[in-house]
């Protein structure tokens, strides 16, 4: 911010400490300095101001329990079973998804491209192999028989 440099602070460091400030964390010189400038300086006097009614305004809010079946309610209308089973559908999940269901949540934490992409790839190589796997005397056999 672009301010003034009122009473030893800078607009900089009054943005680094507003979040305490607006926490009540924010004691002694350092409060009284914070304060003092927020009422000197023409830019972030309103910023304190605006962020004082933010926190007085979600203080107010009550918290909502959410439903207990709310993430499968999700995962359920988002995938799309829901919308086949209505449809009259019969709906089936095999072993070989739910691995890769399993492998996905493990890996669905993040939202980097790069975890996204490797979850990917070792979601749909371990599918790939599962479904290329053969009883173990089978190679041997196609061996001697050709």
């Amino acid at each position: 911010m672009a301010g003034q440099q009122d009473n030893r602070m800078h607009c900089a460091e009054f943005d680094a400490l507003l979040s305490q400030a607006i926490d009540g964390t924010l004691a002694g010189e350092r409060l009284a300095t914070f304060e003092a400038h927020g009422r000197d300086c023409k830019l972030c006097g309103p910023l304190l101001l605006e962020a004082d009614a933010g926190r007085t305004w979600l203080k107010s809010t009550v918290e909502v329990e959410p439903p207990e079946d709310l993430v499968t309610n999700i995962l359920l209308r988002t995938s799309g079973v829901l919308t086949r089973q209505r449809a009259g559908q019969r709906v089936t999940t095999s072993w070989m998804d739910r691995v890769g269901i399993g492998i996905g949540d493990l890996l669905a934490g993040s939202c980097c491209s790069t975890t996204a992409a490797l979850r990917y790839v070792i979601r749909d190589g371990i599918l790939h192999a599962i479904r290329h796997i053969e009883p173990c005397g089978s190679q041997v056999e196609r061996s001697a028989s050709s």
